[in-house]
């Protein structure tokens, strides 16, 4: 019995102009099977590091298209703020939000073009791991891929997403378990943020306070 199966004939014709075959066959390609590839947490790292800084340095960019090579676009002026208002809605109410986000991410991450390409990493010496390198067309399509990463509840990325509560920082971290024994950090990005935040409450209660006080002796005294 023949294993192979019988290609039909239109198929055989255009067999070796195979838009596969010639993309795998690219420079392009030979290049990102060189060296390891970022992983899902790096590619939400980067994406995080974008929303706090309004910006990346070039070879993370690079990291995030997959191969070093000049995208096809640039970003719109107001990119940094809209993944940082996504990411807030999201942290702000985990249960609804991906429902609502993640087809525009989605939709986006398939129209700019996004591959993954296997490649077999080595860990050590005889000792292998197949990972996958994303391939992002353009930087729009290289935020996109992490943005669902983050939001695709079967994965743990989007649940350890927080943001700082101290109203002068804002900025978004993954959950950080101490060494210490006790809840891991999930309100504030550091310790000193929560003293100051818990110093601002404490003022801001100390305020109604007097405020409350004074209106109450005006009161007495009509």
């Amino acid at each position: 019995m023949d294993p192979q199966p019988q290609w039909p004939p239109e198929l055989q014709a255009t067999r070796w102009r195979d838009p596969i075959a010639a993309f795998l066959a690219t420079p392009a390609v030979a290049e990102a099977r060189r060296g390891k590839p970022l992983d899902e947490r790096e590619h939400c790292e980067l994406l995080i590091a974008f929303a706090n800084e309004g910006k990346l340095s070039v070879d993370s960019w690079l990291a995030l298209l997959g191969v070093r090579r000049a995208p096809r676009s640039r970003l719109v002026e107001g990119a940094t703020k809209l993944v940082r208002q996504q990411l807030r809605e999201f942290v702000q109410n985990r249960a609804r939000a991906p429902a609502k986000l993640f087809p525009f991410w989605a939709n986006l991450m398939v129209d700019h073009g996004v591959v993954i390409l296997p490649v077999a990493a080595g860990l050590e010496e005889g000792v292998f791991e197949l990972r996958q390198r994303i391939l992002a067309l353009d930087l729009v399509a290289a935020l996109a891929y992490p943005m669902c990463l983050l939001l695709d509840p079967r994965r743990s990325h989007g649940g350890e997403l927080c943001q700082c509560g101290l109203s002068r920082c804002g900025i978004f971290f993954f959950v950080e378990r101490t060494q210490r024994a006790g809840r891991p950090r999930r309100e504030f990005c550091r310790d000193e943020h929560r003293d100051e935040a818990y110093d601002e409450i404490n003022a801001a209660r100390v305020r109604n306070y007097r405020e409350k006080q004074k209106r109450n002796a005006k009161r007495k005294h009509k």
